[in-house]
C-alpha cells in the first residue's frame, strides 16, 4: 500500500484517541453518578488522586508509544509475533487444564 510500518502505527494510535477519550468520559460520568464509587474516590484523595492518575497514565502511554515507534524504525515485528504466539499457546494450555480461568464477569 506504500506506507511504512511507522506511519501505520502512528495512524493506529491516532485512531484509538477518540475511543480512549470516549471511554474516559463515560467512566467519569459513571463515577459522578455512582455514589459508592464517589465515596471510594473520596477515600483515596478525591480529585487530586484522579488527576495524578490521568497524568501518570498519559506519560506512560506516550513513553510506550515513543518506544514502539522507535522499535518499528529499527526492527520488524517477527520477535514480537513469536513472543505473542508462544504466550497464546501457554494461555490456551493453562485454560484447557483449568489452571487459569478465562471468565470475565463485569460487575
Amino acid at each position: 500500500m506504500g506506507i511504512t510500518r511507522e506511519t501505520a502505527a502512528e495512524f493506529t494510535f491516532l485512531l484509538s484517541t477518540p475511543i480512549i477519550l470516549g471511554d474516559a468520559r463515560y467512566h467519569l460520568l459513571k463515577l459522578h453518578t455512582d455514589s459508592a464509587a464517589s465515596a471510594d474516590l473520596s477515600a483515596v484523595g478525591g480529585s487530586a488522586a484522579m488527576i495524578v492518575g490521568i497524568i501518570v497514565s498519559a506519560v506512560v502511554g506516550l513513553a510506550s508509544i515513543k518506544f514502539l515507534l522507535n522499535f518499528l524504525r529499527k526492527q520488524n515485528l517477527m520477535s514480537f509475533s513469536i513472543y505473542r504466539f508462544i504466550l497464546g499457546v501457554i494461555v490456551i494450555v493453562l485454560a484447557a487444564a483449568k489452571i487459569i480461568s478465562c471468565n470475565y464477569n463485569k460487575t
